[in-house]
């Protein structure tokens, strides 16, 4: 029996070694449980469990973590039942409102911006009816009907003001 395995298992310097992978990766399966340690005198201590010609529990569930681990990016993350229930009240309680406000706040910018363009365009044919209305009651020679060329008012103004 080796020094870093006694009867109660593998030290996690130990069985890194062994399977050729660094001691952070198993404290990191030991922390996610896919790998069964316990912590004698201080140390983590991996159990063997031997199958015969089969290798040893551990060892295969850490190869095929290390092969999840480069898959993991394609793969769905593993969440316990309790964990997705939390999720799923995160997303049912703050998440779907929060999209469904701003999905209604992107449709009101959508309109309001719609009636910003109305009311320009609306503002530029006032403004250059306006302009053509001075040009006219500018031009030389010409006379508003009825105020027999003495007042130079648009005729509502004379109105307005009563004569």
């Amino acid at each position: 029996m080796s020094p870093d395995q006694e009867d109660t298992g593998l030290t996690i310097a130990g069985a890194a070694r062994r399977l050729g992978v660094s001691e952070n990766a198993v404290r990191q399966r030991i922390k996610r449980g896919s790998v069964t340690a316990n912590k004698v005198d201080g140390v983590w201590r991996i159990p063997l469990v031997d199958h015969g010609d089969q290798e040893p529990d551990h060892q295969a569930t850490m190869r095929s973590d290390q092969e999840s681990d480069q898959e993991a990016t394609t793969r769905p993350a593993v969440v316990s039942p309790e964990a997705r229930s939390q999720l799923e009240a995160i997303r049912d309680e703050w998440l779907t409102p929060l999209v469904t406000r701003i999905e209604d706040l992107s449709r009101d910018l959508g309109r309001v911006g719609q009636e910003r363009d109305q009311l320009r365009a609306e503002v530029e044919r006032l403004r250059a009816d306006h302009a053509d209305a001075a040009t006219r009651h500018d031009a030389p020679g010409r006379e508003e009907p009825g105020d027999g060329g003495h007042e130079r008012r648009p005729w509502w103004r004379r109105w307005l003001a009563g004569g």
